[in-house]
């Protein structure tokens, strides 16, 4: 074996080496790099399918996009009741005594008017009683055809105001088919095509819209940072606060956010890692902002 011979062999003998080296220490190394930023907007729309490429898209090119929440003011203080004038109950009338309470009442009776005296020359004649009289001679009542007509003329009169409803209710629906509105057509804003977006802007404004935040806090408060891993299948493996804002309140919220998230889409398609770590700012003024 030549010297050139000798060369190339260790030169083989060590590229194969550092090839060995890359494959058995490259995944550990990629377990320690670093989460992605978090410099993605919140999403108005969570879209079904989502990518690995740091964009967002589908929709329809000429929908109009979403009005931004009204903000609601406090609710002003309630006035202070204004004291009601106090009403004199009437009083209850009384019952009408019975006869034995009659009997054993001692109060005194009223005084009776003085009798009239009447002369001996006045005379009183009672009215005389009518005389009345009872014939007992029968009465033949006959049928009549009026009755017969009466009774067909309402049964006619019956069945064209039924008929006269009818038309009327078929009037209306028409009428009220003519006047509606069309029906509302809800589409997302997008270049075309079905709705995606990149999944770690779909983790993060799944959290912000879990997160309610605190009211009575100025909004220059710092963000919390909180470092999510996640599963291939979208389970939560860990969610926890790694830097607090200093608020007790917006941290309280925070936590309160990571407690309502129970999951997580799944990976995209053809994803090659099994957990993603990505680290969120939970930032109150932005949150407020969105409304």
């Amino acid at each position: 074996m030549n010297r050139l011979q000798k060369k190339c062999l260790i030169g083989s003998a060590g590229f194969h080496l550092l090839l060995l080296l890359i494959l058995l220490v490259g995944p550990g190394l990629m377990a320690f790099r670093k989460p992605p930023a978090d410099n993605l907007p919140v999403l108005d729309f969570i879209p079904a399918m989502a990518v690995d490429a740091k964009m967002s898209g589908g929709g329809t090119p000429n929908a109009t996009p979403p009005l931004p929440r009204p903000v609601t003011p406090p609710p002003a203080p309630a006035p202070a009741p204004q004291p009601q004038p106090q009403v004199q109950p009437k009083p209850e009338p009384q019952p009408e005594k019975t006869l034995l309470e009659r009997i054993f009442d001692r109060t005194p009776p009223k005084p009776e008017p003085e009798p009239v005296d009447v002369s001996q020359d006045t005379k009183v004649t009672k009215p005389a009683k009518p005389k009345i009289e009872v014939s007992h001679e029968r009465v033949k009542v006959t049928a009549s055809t009026d009755d017969a007509e009466a009774r067909a003329e309402a049964r006619r009169q019956a069945r064209l105001a039924e008929q006269r409803r009818a038309e009327a209710v078929d009037s209306a629906l028409a009428s009220l088919s003519k006047n509606l509105s069309s029906a509302t057509d809800v589409s997302v804003p997008g270049p075309g095509g079905a709705a995606y977006a990149n999944y770690g802007q779909i983790v993060k404004s799944i959290y912000y819209r879990a997160w309610v935040t605190p009211n009575g806090v100025s909004d220059d408060v710092p963000s919390a940072k909180v470092k999510i891993t996640i599963a291939r299948d979208g389970s939560i493996i860990s969610a926890r606060i790694i830097s607090e804002s200093g608020s007790a309140a917006v941290d309280r919220s925070v936590r309160d956010a990571l407690n309502r998230v129970p999951s997580l889409p799944a990976f995209p398609e053809g994803a090659p890692d099994d957990q993603r770590t990505f680290i969120i700012d939970f930032n109150l003024q932005a949150a407020r902002t969105l409304g």
